[in-house]
This record gives C-alpha cells, sequence and structure tokens, in this order.
C-alpha cells in the first residue's frame, strides 16, 4: 500500500474494490429506500405504511451491516 502525508500524519492508501463499490450502490439505494418513510402519503397508495415501516427498518438494519464490514 502506498501512503501520503497530511497534517503532520501518514496515512495508508487503499484501493477500491468491487465490493466497496457495490456497497456504496447499494447505500444510496438503501437511503433512497428511507425517503420514502418520510412521506407516507405517498407511500401509502401503493403499501400498507406498517408494513413499509417494517420493510424501511430491515433495510437499515442491513445498510448499517454493509457499512460496518467496510470499517
Amino acid at each position: 500500500p502506498s501512503f501520503y502525508y497530511f497534517g503532520g500524519i501518514f496515512y495508508k492508501k487503499f484501493q477500491r474494490s468491487n465490493f466497496t463499490k457495490i456497497v456504496i450502490v447499494a447505500n444510496l439505494i438503501m437511503r433512497l429506500a428511507w425517503t420514502f418513510s418520510i412521506s407516507p402519503d405517498v407511500i401509502s397508495k401503493i403499501i400498507r405504511p406498517e408494513l413499509m415501516t417494517l420493510f424501511v427498518g430491515i433495510v437499515e438494519i442491513l445498510r448499517r451491516t454493509l457499512w460496518n464490514f467496510l470499517r
């Protein structure tokens, strides 16, 4: 790995793997799913609000789990 110097500290530079790129895209999609939960009137025409809350909760847990793998 290569290093770079910033603010008196050396940092390691890591290349982004395909997994990292997939997680970034998945994170964006999962965050967009969360935005539907803040506008329940729009989504209630498609799915029951209780199911949407359950779906958004599961997606949020999955999103946070994926980011924990990258840390």
